[in-house]
């Protein structure tokens, strides 16, 4: 007798649902889904990671601070590693060695996060990026005038325009993202897109097959108008309208050149989004 394990996140449960996998279903034995941690949990989850990564018995994060993560959190690792790692940011600017409420506090409105129980609660079915879906925003219009925009492409169709504000964007598998691209080349939470006044980061989160900005993997990269971002089989374009704006005030300002041209110069073409050599 073969007995077979298949283990994954929630969605595949949707998956063994599906009425043409109805014989598959029928010979599942037993379902076990994992749940979130519980506030004992994340700490001591939160501790053993820090004594993997060699605190040894330094006390790194306050007493005070765990019930914080467990609320922002809601007991999910990889929240809880998100939130920990800006958290430990903001100490270490602070030239401080351990984690105080006042840095969980500042994560949090880095973040911009909200208690994880104020979320709203989201399905595996809500629309995703794949190759067969339609443009789309994904991102909150309240948050002011947006500085750029990060444009979604697969086999080189625009599949998400999303508006980027000064904030964090995680991007991922699963739909607890903020921008989600269901495909199995991309992590759970592959890596998050961080836009500051004057410039903009991406950052990989321990994905599994990483990011990569013109054909080299990188871990954290910061930004330029035009840039390239290829996420498993998609790409993240960065558009910034920052530099647009910078570009249109030095517009025929260089004495001697208005009028002008050379022989050399690209030949204009009828097609705005066309340039011919």
């Amino acid at each position: 007798m073969l007995r077979i394990i298949l283990a994954g996140q929630p969605e595949l449960n949707d998956k063994l649902n599906a009425p043409e996998l109805a014989q598959l279903t029928q010979r599942v034995r037993l379902r076990f889904h994992l749940q979130t941690l519980s506030e004992p949990e994340t700490q001591a989850y939160i501790q053993h990671r820090l004594e993997v990564a060699g605190a040894g018995d330094r006390q790194i994060f306050e007493a005070d601070t765990f019930p914080m993560i467990f609320r922002y959190s809601g007991g999910v690792p990889r929240l809880a590693n998100t939130l920990c790692d800006t958290a430990l940011m903001s100490a270490f600017t602070a030239d401080r060695d351990t984690v105080t409420g006042a840095d969980v506090k500042a994560a949090v409105d880095e973040l911009r996060w909200v208690e994880y129980s104020a979320r709203p609660q989201q399905h595996s079915g809500a629309t995703a990026a794949h190759a067969g879906s339609a443009p789309r925003l994904a991102a909150a219009s309240d948050q002011g005038p947006s500085v750029g925009k990060l444009l979604v492409a697969v086999d080189g169709r625009t599949v998400q325009e999303i508006p980027l504000h000064v904030g964090r964007l995680i991007v991922g598998r699963t739909p607890d993202n903020d921008i989600q691209i269901d495909s199995r080349f991309v992590s759970r939470h592959h890596c998050q897109v961080i836009t500051m006044e004057h410039s903009c980061v991406v950052e990989d989160l321990n994905s599994t097959n990483g990011i990569f900005v013109k054909s080299n993997r990188v871990r954290r990269h910061y930004l330029n108008d035009g840039d390239v971002v290829l996420v498993g089989k998609h790409e993240l374009i960065y558009v910034d309208d920052r530099a647009a704006r910078t570009r249109g005030l030095f517009t025929d300002t260089i004495p001697g050149t208005q009028g002008t041209a050379s022989d050399d110069a690209p030949e204009p073409s009828s097609d705005p989004g066309v340039v011919r050599s």
